[in-house]
């Protein structure tokens, strides 16, 4: 068995989603990983290897202020993604005797994370997984200050600390840093990435400022959605089970992220737990078909639909960000 002693931290400030219980539950089943918490609000009943530290944002910003030297910008719980990379250097103390340090979102649930560290040899990597909502650093002095160095063609970390804006530091940043350093970099899509905008649970299978991940996972699968799948976490590991050429079959993944939803538990805990229409709930039947058809069902209008009503949405965006573009000017202009 993997002996390598990781600890995981995530930070929430403000009221607790109601998906944090589920996050709760799938750190208990990683009883050999330790978690750490830092949050403004009171939580109890939480599993022994999760450890509460109670700070408000002003008193986060004091002690990353303190630690990196100069006065950081934090005025709102966002730019804590900025800071992620920072956190093996800033919170050294809480890491102490671990081989791994790791920062997390809340909007996932966890799989049997001790054997895919094992079976993807994260030891032999400074920097494993490269998206913010779960990276692991191997936690030594050299590489927990790596997020100091300069990046050709993106701001260093002093400019980044001292600006209220996010710049996705724990993804574009730190990403640019590991690549062009002598450092490994595990950087493999072993996880799933739900799309936040469509109803019907399906992985997503690009994202535009990071087009090499997700071409490697693409190739890798060939074929990542089905018409027929579902999510399910299936005593302690996280499946996508699908149904392809007549045959039920399944993957695994490290976890799974379900961004920019409202989900909860709707049911008591079990060894098999469905994960769709925003809810995480006891699986009463065992015929995979059956749990696809009645909770993921594909549907080419709807999904057609969406596909519409989302690149509308874009537009609009877009077209509003260039009228305030131009009004910003035209101030300029007058003044």
């Amino acid at each position: 068995m993997d002996k390598t002693k990781v600890c995981i931290m995530g930070i929430y400030i403000g009221k607790l989603p109601d998906c944090f219980s589920v996050w709760l539950k799938s750190c208990e089943k990683n009883s050999t990983i330790d978690f750490v918490v830092i949050s403004d609000q009171k939580i109890e009943n939480h599993p022994k290897n999760v450890k509460i530290i109670n700070m408000t944002l002003n008193q986060l910003k004091e002690k990353i202020s303190k630690v990196v030297g100069f006065e950081v910008a934090l005025q709102t719980p966002f730019k804590l993604c900025d800071y992620k990379p920072a956190y093996g250097y800033v919170f050294h103390e809480l890491f102490d005797g671990y081989d791994y340090w790791g920062h997390c979102d809340f909007d996932l649930i966890f799989g049997d994370l001790r054997s895919f560290f094992s079976k993807y040899k994260m030891d032999k990597y400074d920097k494993f997984l490269p998206l913010g909502h779960l990276s692991l650093y191997r936690n030594t002095k050299e590489n927990n200050m790596r997020f100091m160095e300069d990046i050709p063609g993106f701001s260093n970390y002093k400019k980044i600390f001292t600006d209220d804006r996010n710049f996705l530091f724990d993804e574009l940043g730190i990403i640019k840093i590991y690549n062009k350093t002598s450092s490994k970099f595990f950087d493999k899509i072993i996880f799933a990435d739900i799309k936040p905008n469509i109803k019907r649970y399906t992985m997503c299978t690009n994202l535009k400022y990071y087009p090499n991940i997700y071409e490697e996972f693409n190739k890798r699968y060939k074929k990542v959605n089905f018409n027929k799948q579902v999510f399910i976490w299936d005593d302690n590991k996280i499946y996508q089970y699908y149904i392809d050429c007549n045959r039920v079959q399944k993957r695994e993944y490290i976890y799974i992220h379900i961004q920019k939803r409202k989900w909860c538990l709707k049911s008591e805990y079990s060894n098999r737990m469905v994960i769709s229409n925003n809810e995480v709930f006891k699986a009463e039947n065992t015929n995979i078909e059956k749990i696809i058809k009645k909770y993921n069902k594909y549907s080419l209008v709807v999904e057609k639909a969406e596909d519409l009503r989302n690149f509308i949405k874009h537009c609009w965006s877009y077209l509003k960000r260039k009228i305030l573009k131009i009004e910003k000017e035209k101030i300029i202009v007058e003044k």
